[in-house]
């Protein structure tokens, strides 16, 4: 059940990332970091379901990767709140992917 719980937590970052897409203006920065954006998630559910994808288990590549995919996130976040009007959407979907980010390095070393 709780497995079912995390999941669904991570998929539905979906939502905010697809408001985001619609909503927010054609500019080429903006789209970049948006795509920057649902690379990231991508690659979140990807590590989540197949952990060796952000590095071997207790590593600094690991940290690294995870560290490294907060900040991207983040200032992905941070360009799209400047430069476009989609600043609600935008925080809610860097805020939910910088989250989904911090569960696997919470996970990641805790085990």
């Amino acid at each position: 059940m709780l497995t079912a719980i995390i999941w669904a937590t991570l998929i539905s970052t979906s939502v905010p990332l697809t408001w985001l897409w619609r909503t927010a203006e054609t500019k080429e920065l903006t789209r970049v970091a948006m795509v920057v954006m649902w690379g990231s998630f991508v690659w979140l559910l990807s590590a989540v379901a197949y952990a060796p994808l952000v590095g071997p288990h207790y590593s600094e590549i690991r940290l690294l990767l995870i560290n490294a995919n907060i900040a991207i996130v983040v200032l992905a976040a941070i360009l799209l709140i400047s430069t476009t009007s989609a600043k609600i959407p935008a925080v809610i979907a860097g805020g939910w992917l910088s989250l989904g980010w911090l569960y696997l390095r919470a996970v990641s070393f805790s085990v």
